[in-house]
């Protein structure tokens, strides 16, 4: 058997070959969306790919909270979810996590100096270039390819 799969429009195109014969096993995308964890990840299901879920499904959206909020997000939930994420971090990925500490560290220390504004942080060429560069989002995608995501 051979599955051949390719995302076309909204709709996931998955074809199996048995025996010569083409199988449609189309699926609309909404019932089987391309972006679901693949379960044959090495991390599917472990400790650590639950507490990359919930950070991903974080809804604190750091722009639009309050200062209040931010400190909070930043000095109670935050250090909560990615401390339990250092916890449970498999060796394979112990550069990735000192990247995500280093930067998150920045970041924290910069919104502390600035009473917790957001915007004022990324003003800070520094934590604006940390935070949207190649290297935190080199390490964001390798968490989420050892999750499936």
């Amino acid at each position: 058997d051979v599955a051949v799969t390719e995302a076309v429009g909204n709709t996931v195109v998955d074809d199996t070959v048995v025996d010569d014969t083409v199988v449609d096993d189309t699926v609309v995308d909404e019932l089987f969306p391309v972006d679901t964890a693949d379960p044959n990840a090495p991390g599917f299901g472990s400790e650590f790919c639950d507490v990359t879920d919930e950070l991903n499904a974080s809804d604190f959206e750091p722009f639009a909270a309050t200062r209040d909020e931010v400190e909070e997000f930043f000095t109670v939930s935050f250090p909560d979810m990615f401390g339990r994420l250092v916890t449970s971090a498999p060796p394979e990925l112990e550069n990735d996590m000192v990247t995500l500490r280093k930067a998150y560290g920045l970041l924290t220390t910069e919104l502390e100096n600035n009473g917790w504004d957001m915007k004022a942080a990324f003003g800070n060429s520094t934590v604006q270039e940390t935070m949207t560069g190649e290297e935190l989002s080199a390490a964001g995608e390798n968490l989420d390819a050892y999750c499936g995501l």
